[in-house]
């Protein structure tokens, strides 16, 4: 069993070539705004720490890391698209998400869905693979 788990952890913990770099600080810098506006809620915990992983794939971007944080932006893709899905199902009465208004929310939502394309797009390759360009 261990001889089993350990080429898996080797490849989920090795260093990478990240194929986009910046996308990785873009994404670490949306979290850490994310987490100081839910600072007063108590929600800065959440945040924070995937920002500081967000950060960490620029420097060593494990592939571990790139599939914590890409399905992190993709979960929250998902539920901000069902959210959205659901307020013009109920045609916004007492809406929650519309209240900073609608062209805001699009904005963020637009945003939050081009950084998660942006990590699924650049995956980490190995060392010695070369990006095809």
């Amino acid at each position: 069993m261990e001889s089993f788990l350990k080429p898996i952890i080797k490849t989920l913990f090795k260093r990478m070539n990240p194929k986009f770099p910046v996308i990785y600080g873009l994404a670490g810098i949306v979290l850490s705004l994310l987490g100081l506006a839910g600072f007063q809620y108590g929600a800065a915990y959440l945040y924070w720490p995937l920002a500081i992983i967000c950060f960490s794939l620029i420097v060593y971007p494990t592939l571990f890391a790139w599939g914590l944080i890409t399905f992190a932006y993709s979960t929250a893709v998902l539920i901000y698209i069902g959210f959205t899905i659901f307020e013009l199902i109920t045609e916004g009465q007492e809406s929650t998400i519309f209240s900073d208004g609608i062209f805001v929310y699009l904005i963020y939502i637009s945003i939050i869905i081009a950084i998660a394309l942006g990590l699924i797009l650049s995956k980490p390759l190995l060392i010695n693979e070369r990006p095809e360009r």
